[in-house]
């Protein structure tokens, strides 16, 4: 497969689900665990809330 092309991916799946997530149990959220598990860089390094949330 294409890096690109799963970066692309990435990004929306991003822009679709974690901008404007108000999830408070955002530990629970598949998406994350999925973008952690195939070591996506995190929109922001912090231990205390979604390390993906927009």
């Amino acid at each position: 497969m294409d890096v690109t092309l799963l970066q692309d991916l990435t990004m929306y799946a991003i822009g679709n689900h974690c901008r404007g997530c108000g999830r408070t149990d955002w530990k629970k959220c598949y998406l994350r665990a999925l973008l952690m598990d195939t070591y996506c860089p995190p929109a922001q390094e912090t231990k205390t809330d979604c390390q993906y949330r927009q």
